[in-house]
């Protein structure tokens, strides 16, 4: 609005002065040499500072529009810094929530990969106590004798069953003597237990190797649920008696029946 103003006020002026100069020097003839004359002096001196007025209020409206465009681009450019933060906030928010999807979907397939892995070792232990159960139910192939005297001598019919012949150890007894030969303590006849072993190592040749492959399995149940896990003492509860016996012999290492030992149930409270 105010650049069409200027126009107007330049043609106003303009007719102003042209009134100004008909109304004082009474110009009847506008073709006289000496009226031009006249009406360029006056023009002159007039309208130069006419022109140098409007071309000030030009500059300033110059100046005015310019420091106007200058705030609409700065306010302009801080919309645009606004919406760049709140587009860069939005794809922050966007990245956060993707990564904690990806942490959540690979929490859950490790959780179920873990499942999984426990569940195959859960399959591989009731196998593996299954078949040692069944095993021990077999009759013996043979004669079994253990001992060197007459109180510790002990005769198996090969008629009874293999658990039959673990349960009528005496354990305590197999361990102390095997003590007692190791330090150099144990008697002749003491010690000669030792040369009737190989009959038990041969007769229970196969369910060694199941109860090392449990104390192996349970080694490895134990380390993903740690030692509180019930189930885990489920499946060593039906290993633990046959892995003592063994290892009373001899026949199994010590690691093997310290792998297969179960906690003792909890007490209940009166």
């Amino acid at each position: 609005m105010t650049s069409s103003l200027y126009p107007r006020l330049i043609l106003g002026a303009a007719v102003a002065l042209i009134a100004a100069y008909i109304w004082m020097f009474r110009a009847n003839e506008l073709g006289s040499p000496e009226s031009w004359g006249q009406f360029g002096d006056f023009l002159g001196g007039s309208l130069n500072p006419l022109i140098g007025v409007v071309t000030v209020l030009l500059v300033l409206e110059t100046l005015q529009v310019t420091r106007r465009e200058a705030s609409d681009n700065r306010a302009a450019l801080e919309q645009q810094r606004v919406e760049m933060e709140r587009q860069t906030a939005e794809a922050a928010a966007q990245t956060r929530n993707t990564e904690q999807q990806l942490i959540a979907a690979e929490s859950q397939l490790s959780h179920l990969a873990a499942r999984d892995e426990l569940n195959e070792l859960q399959k591989c232990l009731d196998a593996l106590t299954t078949e040692l159960i069944a095993s021990l139910q077999r009759p013996t192939s043979g004669e079994l004798l253990i001992g060197g005297s007459l109180r510790m001598f002990i005769h198996y019919s090969p008629r009874g069953s293999k658990y039959e012949a673990l349960t009528k150890l005496s354990i305590p007894q197999l361990i102390q003597i095997r003590n007692d030969v190791k330090t150099g303590t144990a008697s002749h006849y003491r010690s000669g237990y030792i040369h009737n072993v190989n009959a038990w190592t041969n007769e229970f040749g196969y369910e060694t190797e199941l109860i090392r492959e449990a104390a192996h399995y349970c080694s490895i149940y134990e380390e993903k649920t740690g030692d509180g896990a019930w189930s885990l003492h489920y499946y060593k509860r039906r290993a633990y008696p046959l892995a003592e016996a063994l290892a009373a012999l001899g026949i199994v290492e010590e690691d093997v029946r310290l792998a297969l030992m179960p906690k003792p149930f909890p007490k209940l409270d009166n």
